[in-house]
């Protein structure tokens, strides 16, 4: 019998041997006990607990046999050895201070590792030991928690006193790992109980973020999704009901789901950002609107207040601090579920919380907005060279340019440069303009969009010219907001260009501006919607002469915005809504659907579409535009 690492017992030539975790192994351990005996002998094995005094585990076993304890979580451990008389020969005390102890947070969800990191330095600071702590987020923790060693959860740690596992499962032998069910058990409680630490709230310090902030303007960030599916807001239009009112209490809102989101309005960052940009997002904002998920403890440990929207885990599951805590009474739930609500939160419910909270909390530095933008006296000969490039699409071009041409301001001239149609004659489209001028031969959007400008430059008679199309109609106050947007001093350094449209293809804006003037900065304009005045167009007409001809294939209205080198100005409201389907680009009426559009263009989308539609069958042949 090798007895080298063993110790002695009072009895001659018996030796025992507690084993409180076993190296490299991954799992928690119970205390392993072992007796060494020459002799074939019995003894007694039992495992108090030193606190309670508690025997916990007590067998027999043969001389030379382990024993091991079926307790995985925390006990303050005794182990004491005795004959088959009850002659105690043995025991040890299970002691960590100053010992090197591994925890393992067995998680891969952000939620669960926040609820539980905050209980690995309690458990350090209580015994006074050292800690290696195997986790997902380590950097989230290095700097603030320099005492603990972090280590990845793949790495192999041998040598170490003993190990705790901090995690969950749905396997029966939860009751060995677990002090208790998870299912019935607040998150942050699971680590302490599995940790034998006090049952108290602990909100972590975590990693502050060295980036600027995204926007100015005050905002919310918003998540509408989950890891699981059924744990989601399931109240029809809930979240598009949420985010308007947002709007209109003068607050942006930032969606910073992972999945994709399909809201109008909103400031969308939604996708697989690093979590280095959703805590900087988060930091900057007034607060948080989610449901039970890892990006709504992401949110209170940053310090942010969270509105948490839940009809799946009981109102105890998550934090309790710096909540504000919407769940439907009639769902009756008293433990985790995971399966989809029978009553969602009534929208109105949850939004009436939502401002609430607004009202109470969130202040606005009225002075500072109303410094913020010096609007200049609008001069009253403000008037419009409007160009659009025509090609084809006959009846397109007789719905959207009739109803166009009805709302046209006497001091404006609309000017059509037609790209070599042959559906219609020269004659048949000038009755929606002031002037066509009919190239000899197709030339492509961009070089028509070149000349347009060219043409601008040398005339002298308007000073602003807007550019759009024949697939478009306008709200009959569109040119109120564009010359509104226009004159919008703000900066102090320079007009910008303006866009009327939005729409989901062509993304959100990058960044927002006060939302009293709904209005976004962005970094392109879309072709259907553009103002530029003389300076800008002179600017682009430079910058187009070093440019090679392989880049003038990239779509003109990104190509002139990027060569400007200046933020758009664009309405939040759309003024214009865009009917490109029947056009060489998309056959999805869709695509192009102007978000969050007037009530005139709301209401006139349907009966256009349903023109358009009898007048381009040859276009649409084989295509489904029944939506």
């Amino acid at each position: 019998m090798n007895t080298e690492k063993m110790n002695k017992t009072k009895l001659k030539d018996v030796y025992a041997k507690v084993v409180w975790n076993v190296s490299g192994v991954v799992e928690p351990d119970a205390p392993r006990v072992y007796v060494g005996d020459d002799e074939d002998r019995k003894y007694v094995i039992r495992l108090i607990d030193d606190d309670t005094k508690e025997v916990v585990d007590q067998t027999m076993i043969k001389s030379n046999e382990w024993f091991k304890g079926s307790i995985w979580w925390y006990v303050n451990w005794l182990v004491v050895v005795m004959t088959i008389d009850g002659e105690e020969i043995y025991r040890e005390n299970f002691d960590l201070k100053g010992k090197l102890i591994r925890i393992i947070i067995n998680s891969d969800s952000i939620g669960d590792t926040i609820a539980w990191f905050p209980y690995v330095e309690e458990f350090r600071k209580k015994h006074q030991c050292k800690v290696i702590c195997q986790n997902s987020f380590s950097w989230f923790w290095e700097e603030d928690y320099p005492e603990i060693i972090f280590v990845p959860r793949e790495t192999d740690v041998r040598n170490t006193y003993c190990t705790y596992v901090l995690g969950t499962t749905f396997d029966e032998d939860y009751k060995y790992r677990f002090p208790s069910s998870f299912i019935n058990t607040p998150m942050q409680k699971c680590a302490t109980d599995i940790l034998g630490l006090p049952d108290k709230e602990i909100r972590p310090m975590i990693y502050k973020s060295l980036k600027e902030r995204m926007i100015q303007d005050k905002y919310v960030c918003i998540s509408q999704h989950s890891q699981g599916r059924d744990k989601g807001w399931n109240d029809p239009g809930g979240w598009q009901h949420l985010v308007d009112h947002l709007k209109a209490a003068g607050l942006q809102v930032m969606a910073i789901s992972k999945e994709k989101c399909n809201l109008d309005g909103i400031i969308d960052m939604c996708g697989d950002h690093p979590l280095e940009d959703r805590i900087n997002q988060l930091e900057h904002c007034e607060f948080y609107v989610g449901i039970s998920s890892g990006i709504s403890w992401l949110a209170w440990a940053v310090g942010k207040h969270t509105i948490l929207i839940s009809d799946v885990t009981p109102p105890w599951s998550e934090f309790q601090s710096n909540i504000t805590r919407i769940h439907n009474k009639r769902n009756n739930i008293n433990k985790v579920s995971y399966a989809a609500p029978e009553f969602p939160s009534p929208k109105e419910y949850v939004i009436n919380k939502v401002q609430q909270y607004v009202s109470s909390h969130v202040k606005f530095d009225e002075e500072k907005i109303e410094n913020k933008f010096t609007e200049l006296v609008k001069p009253d000969d403000f008037k419009l060279l409007i160009m659009m490039a025509t090609y084809n699409r006959k009846g397109t071009t007789e719905v959207c340019l009739g109803d166009f041409y009805e709302q046209k301001h006497h001091k404006d001239k609309i000017l059509i440069y037609d790209d070599h149609s042959d559906d219609y004659d020269l004659e048949w489209v000038s009755q929606f303009a002031d002037q066509v001028i009919k190239l000899p031969k197709k030339a492509g959007i961009i070089q028509m969009r070149i000349q347009h400008l060219i043409h601008f430059v040398k005339q002298n008679e308007y000073d602003v010219v807007y550019f759009t199309d024949n697939d478009a109609i306008h709200d009959p106050d569109w040119r109120d907001k564009l010359k509104e947007l226009y004159y919008l001093d703000i900066d102090g350094k320079h007009r910008r260009p303006v866009c009327l449209y939005n729409s989901a293809f062509h993304g959100n804006s990058t960044r927002s501006i006060y939302y009293k003037h709904r209005v976004f900065l962005r970094r392109t304009a879309p072709g259907i919607s553009m103002l530029l005045d003389r300076e800008m167009a002179i600017m682009i007409l430079n910058k187009l002469n070093n440019v090679q001809s392989q880049l003038l294939d990239k779509m003109w209205d990104y190509l002139f915005i990027d060569m400007l080198g200046r933020l758009v100005i664009t309405s939040d409201i759309s003024y214009v809504d865009h009917f490109g389907f029947t056009g060489l680009h998309n056959r999805n009426p869709e695509r192009d659907k102007a978000i969050s559009p007037t009530v005139y263009l709301k209401r006139k989308r349907p009966e256009t579409l349903r023109k358009i539609v009898e007048k381009e069958r040859k276009y649409l042949v084989g295509n489904d535009i029944s939506r």
